[in-house]
């Protein structure tokens, strides 16, 4: 017992940690009843043997080996061999007693087999929490998107091994849902969303998977469908199951779902290319109102794939200068003079050539970007008719009429900034003519009341585009401040071969004149049309008869004296 005293080491003996003391080369000095106990030996089998005797880890015997004559004390975790060749992990604290080359080394030996064992377990049940938490939806408890998607790719795989087995992606929303947030509050809409996700169970198979994938949008995969038409019913059953109305506390809430389906007949590489085109399917379904669920085709693709191009084309077009402004002679039905203009944009694409209003208006609307279009148009013709009036001083003045989209008349700065191009152009207000359809001005009409009224106040007309088309209140039309009807040219064309067309013209020149205000006929392309809004006294005309829409340089000569033959 080399190295311990008497009073050390019968402290040592009734300790319940093992003890060792060994030599620099890790020989055995002494080892207390405990240490014996853990290894399964008795304490005078290990006196004189070499710390080895335990290592199971084959990392060599500690603590020697991780001495050095600058360390006095170290730690370990190693794997343990006992007598009867059972392992256990045993944490190791050792401390040189002296560092002389006759110095000796203390080491205590903990099992932590248990403790490591527990940690273990507790890790395994938090990494378990955690995939669970990555792969389901809190609110609903369904698996979530991206569960859904290694669902769908394991589908996939079997598709590709079994040229017979069918399988559908079904992406769906709620119609209306925000209204349900924007009037009962977000917690209805959450106890909405999740009575939803319990109705739609039933309607599937336990091979199916429902998810949720944000929002008011799920997602469903139909495995091994005997036939595709499969997908079709179930969708049916989906759409019969949230006709009935939903008991949210005291709240009944009604609700409807429009869904688009991918089949696997389309033939994907990637899950997440079904679920896009599912998702194409549901935007087609949810851009018309009678059908509530569509089936993809590679067509609705080449459609999305050419809008997000035109998309981006249109974004370079304003930086590119790409936009060009046409002009239409507006025409007196009385002697032929010029009396305005209508402002007509046209984008001359660098790859598909002059593009019509009708080919890329709805992008620039939906993207926000007709803004900043309309702003262009509105400062460039305002400068061209400035520059006209000029020219011909000693003619009458000509107007202009520059069309405002919806987007334009909802836009808080419309006022300001017809008001500053006035200002910035020297253009007196009355011969700026805003022309609007109807459609756009009732879709909410106090609001565009007002606006309409703030533009007034600029001297500025203002018009009714295409009128005849829309949904005109009666009402509402006696309180805007209008002063011209433009009638749209599905009315015009055969005019004189059509008995309701005539009825219809007659109508609102009556309508016009009645209410005080003048009346444009749009859309004039024969001599026959002609002759029939001169018989009815339409004072106003414009089309192809006249003139094709002209660039700023053709049609800066004919401005002032040019009469055309009425």
């Amino acid at each position: 017992m080399r190295g311990l005293l008497q009073p050390a080491q019968a402290i040592l003996d009734t300790m319940q940690i093992g003890v060792t003391q060994t030599d620099a080369d890790g020989t055995i000095l002494y080892a207390n009843p405990a240490v014996a106990e853990m290894y399964g030996y008795e304490v005078g089998e290990l006196v004189g043997c070499n710390l080895s005797l335990f290592d199971a880890s084959g990392e060599g015997a500690e603590p020697t080996a991780s001495w050095s004559e600058d360390s006095t004390s170290w730690a370990s975790e190693q794997l343990h061999r006992r007598k009867d060749g059972g392992t256990f992990i045993v944490r190791t604290l050792s401390d040189v007693v002296s560092g002389s080359a006759g110095g000796t080394i203390v080491t205590g030996h903990e099992d932590i087999t248990e403790r490591r064992r527990a940690e273990e377990e507790l890790h395994d049940r938090y990494e378990q929490e955690s995939l669970s938490a990555t792969l389901q939806d809190p609110l609903t408890g369904l698996p979530n998107r991206l569960l859904l998607l290694d669902l769908v790719e394991q589908a996939l795989g079997r598709a590709k091994r079994h040229p017979d087995y069918l399988f559908a992606v079904l992406v769906l929303n709620l119609d209306r849902f925000h209204l349900v947030n924007d009037g009962l509050g977000h917690m209805v809409g959450d106890q909405l969303l999740i009575a939803v996700s319990q109705r739609l169970e039933p309607c599937l198979r336990s091979v199916d998977a429902l998810a949720r994938m944000s929002g008011d949008e799920f997602g469903i995969l139909l495995d091994d469908l005997s036939n595709i038409s499969d997908a079709l019913r179930v969708a049916d059953r989906i759409q019969q199951h949230l006709a009935t109305p939903f008991q949210i506390g005291n709240e009944e809430v009604f609700t409807s779902a429009r869904i688009g389906i991918a089949l696997s007949t389309t033939g994907y590489e990637g899950a997440e290319d079904a679920v896009r085109d599912a998702t194409l399917a549901l935007r087609r379904v949810e851009s018309g109102t009678a059908v509530q669920h569509e089936v993809f085709d590679p067509v609705m693709h080449r459609r999305a794939h050419a809008r997000l191009q035109l998309e981006t084309d249109l974004r370079w077009a304003m930086k590119r200068e790409e936009f060009r402004i046409f002009y239409q002679p507006i025409v007196s039905l009385e002697n032929g003079a010029i009396t305005g203009v209508e402002a007509l944009l046209r984008w001359e694409h660098p790859h598909r050539g002059l593009l019509q209003p009708s080919e890329f208006l709805s992008v620039a609307e939906e993207t926000g970007m007709i803004i900043q279009l309309g702003s262009w148009v509105l400062e460039h013709s305002c400068g061209h008719l400035r520059e006209w009036h000029e020219r011909t001083s000693g003619e009458p003045p000509i107007s202009l009429s520059v069309n405002l989209s919806g987007k334009q008349i909802s836009w808080s700065d419309i006022t300001a900034h017809v008001e500053r191009v006035l200002k910035e152009t020297g253009l007196d207000g009355r011969w700026l003519r805003l022309e609007m359809t109807e459609t756009v001005m009732m879709d909410d009409a106090d609001p565009t009341l007002g606006v309409l009224s703030d533009l007034k106040k600029l001297n500025v007309s203002l018009d009714i585009d295409d009128f005849g088309v829309g949904y005109s209140s009666l009402r509402y039309l006696h309180r805007f401040p209008i002063d011209a009807l433009k009638i749209d040219r599905s009315f015009i064309e055969d005019v004189h071969k059509r008995h309701e067309s005539k009825a219809i013209v007659r109508t609102i020149l009556a309508l016009a004149a009645n209410i005080g205000v003048t009346v444009v006929a749009e859309g004039v392309e024969t001599a026959e049309e002609l002759a029939f809004l001169k018989e009815v006294n339409c004072p106003l005309a414009q089309g192809h008869l006249f003139s094709r829409a002209l660039s700023h340089d053709q049609m800066t000569p004919l401005i002032g004296s040019h009469r055309y033959a009425v």
